[in-house]
């Protein structure tokens, strides 16, 4: 696309489909250009590949609304998806990988609905939830593998953001990290291997109902001793985890409530948390050789997702 955005949709009674399309955008970093750029009008993405190299690959702002179906997401030198400026974002079956930035970011009173969706090897978040961001509702969606921050960002966000059925593992600080007014409601998910399951600090309130947290490297869910927000704990199991299984480091008060939880083999390995040593034993939820499987299995899912939409991912 040279030194211009690969799609550019814009105006109020715009609507465009695009579907088995490979969109590319190269042009130098500082540009920030993107391979789809979606102003205040409606476009729909089928079975399309998309990469490039300057800024958030796929941008919804301005009160735009994109609707994403079976798409590969990969190579960016910035971020994956961006929805800004009350926008809202519909994605299902989109797999984003390997991105320099965050898989996934909402804000600026915009909203994102994700179903059955995978996010990882990003060089950020998985899933970046901030900055007065509107409605989140994520359900079935597999966040992992992101090496260098937390699977799962909440800040700053108005309304509560929910992360249901999800599988967040084997992300560098933390699986999910709720914090600086973030709000989020966090139910039946599985969290583990990563170094914090679930970790709740400053002023972030939420709630964690009826989730698996094990394997994790340090606690499976974790209240920071410094917290002032708001924490329901109920129904949960947590085991396998390095240090403890439900840490309360401000203690229980009318705020922060934990009950009907089951925590066992939990502070195995007393050096877990400072050495990110697997803690898990093969008779545990998950094993190296099945987290390994798993990544491998979503791997192959979205290459067969690139290749179907005439994409590469070498």
């Amino acid at each position: 696309a040279g030194m211009s955005m690969a799609v550019k949709v814009f105006g109020p009674n715009t609507s465009v489909c695009l579907e088995g399309l490979r969109i590319v955008c190269e042009a130098p970093a500082m540009l920030c250009l993107h391979s789809i750029h979606a102003l205040a009008s409606v476009t729909i993405l089928r079975n399309c590949s998309i990469s490039g190299t300057s800024g958030a690959l796929v941008v919804a702002d301005s009160g735009a609304r994109v609707i994403m179906e079976h798409c590969a997401i990969h190579d960016s030198s910035a971020g994956g998806l961006l929805a800004a400026g009350s926008s809202t974002l519909v994605l299902s079956k989109v797999f984003c990988c390997r991105i320099a930035a965050a898989g996934l970011e909402v804000r600026q009173g915009s909203n994102a609905i994700v179903d059955y969706c995978s996010f990882f090897k990003t060089g950020r978040q998985g899933i970046f939830v901030w900055h007065g961001a509107h409605s989140v509702h994520v359900t079935n969606t597999e966040v992992h593998s992101n090496e260098i921050d937390s699977g799962v960002l909440v800040q700053e966000n108005v309304k509560t953001a929910v992360f249901k059925s999800c599988k967040i593992y084997g992300n560098r600080t933390a699986g999910i990290v709720i914090q600086e007014g973030g709000s989020a409601h966090i139910e039946t998910c599985e969290v583990h291997s990563n170094y914090e399951g679930i970790l709740i600090q400053t002023s972030g309130n939420v709630s964690v109902l009826n989730c698996e947290a094990s394997c994790n490297h340090a606690n499976g869910i974790f209240v920071g001793y410094s917290s002032t927000g708001t924490a329901m704990i109920q129904g949960n199991k947590a085991h396998g985890n390095g240090v403890k299984g439900i840490l309360l480091g401000t203690g229980r008060s009318d705020k922060v409530v934990a009950k009907e939880n089951k925590e066992w083999n939990n502070g195995e390995n007393p050096l877990a948390a400072m050495a990110f040593i697997p803690t898990c034993k093969d008779s545990d939820v998950i094993s190296r050789e099945a987290r390994i499987q798993r990544m491998n299995l979503d791997m192959r899912k979205w290459a067969k997702h690139v290749k179907q939409s005439g994409g590469s991912f070498s």
